[in-house]
Formats: structure tokens, C-alpha cells, sequence
């Protein structure tokens, strides 16, 4: 009898053990959303356009693939497009391609008023020189027309 009271503490002290751990697991769970949660898009200020770049590269094949998403200031999707692009040796390289095709489909498109938000700090600095802050806004003259446009760097997540 007291063998079996002794087993039967045992087994409810592992049962207690193994519901800590899930307990702790889903907290943490919890918590890896909440973080990614704070890291999603951010809409741009009213009367403007945020445009995300996303890229993506095969280095065995030399191939990668770019992608923009257009947004107005509720998120709601103006434009979007993608492509693929050959012989691409390194991710900077993809996107360096990325960004000017993004650009000139814009252009195209005769957006005014963009945000453009790609998740590379090196060349956001490239462009936009490294002191440029928060989000830099310069005037672009396309088609005979000064169009205003800005250039922020953000992480991978706030892609989506």
C-alpha cells in the first residue's frame, strides 16, 4: 500500500512536471508572437503609398525572384508584381535588381507620393547616404513631373 501511494505521487509529480513544460512552452510560443507581431507592416502617412520589396535568391542556379506589394495608408493592395531574374550571384546583387526594376515599374505606373521599404540597411545608405534617418523623401523628376518619393530600410518581417 505504501508503494502504491509512493508510485502514484510519483506519477502526479511527472504529470505536474510534463504540464510546467507545456505551460512554459506556450508562454514562449506567446511571447515569439507578440515580438513578430511589433515587426509587421506599418502603414505610410495618409495621402501615401508604401511600396515593399522582397527578394529571394538561389545561389546553385543563379537565379532569384523579387517581388513589390503597393499599399495605401490601410493597407489595402494598390499594385503588385514579380519577377524573376537570371545569372544573380549574391542576395545584394538580387537586390540591387530588385530595386531598380521596383523603381522603374513605378515610374511606370506613374506612382507619386512612395515610401519604398526593402529589409537592406547597405542599400538604403547607398542611396539615401547613411545619416538619412527614419525615412529620407527626396523629389524625382519623371515624365516632366517632380514626383515626391521616400526610401526606408526594414527588417525582413515588416515585408508582410
Amino acid at each position: 500500500m505504501a508503494i502504491d501511494l509512493i508510485d502514484k505521487i510519483a506519477e502526479e509529480a511527472e504529470l505536474w512536471l510534463i504540464a510546467q513544460n507545456h505551460d512554459r512552452e506556450m508562454e514562449e510560443k506567446e511571447r515569439t508572437m507578440m515580438r513578430i507581431e511589433e515587426q509587421k507592416w506599418m502603414a505610410p502617412n495618409r495621402g501615401w503609398l508604401k511600396c515593399n520589396i522582397g527578394v529571394d535568391v538561389d545561389k546553385n542556379n543563379q537565379r532569384s525572384g523579387g517581388s513589390w506589394v503597393l499599399r495605401d495608408e490601410r493597407g489595402t493592395v494598390v499594385l503588385h508584381s514579380r519577377r524573376a531574374f537570371s545569372n544573380i550571384l549574391s542576395l545584394d546583387e538580387a537586390k540591387l535588381q530588385a530595386l531598380i526594376w521596383t523603381v522603374e515599374s513605378l515610374s511606370f505606373h506613374r506612382v507619386n507620393r512612395v515610401i519604398i521599404a526593402i529589409d537592406d540597411a547597405t542599400l538604403t545608405n547607398v542611396i539615401l547616404g547613411p545619416k538619412h534617418g527614419q525615412i529620407s523623401l527626396v523629389n524625382i523628376r519623371d515624365h516632366g513631373e517632380t514626383k515626391k518619393a521616400g526610401m526606408v530600410e526594414v527588417g525582413k518581417e515588416e515585408n508582410y
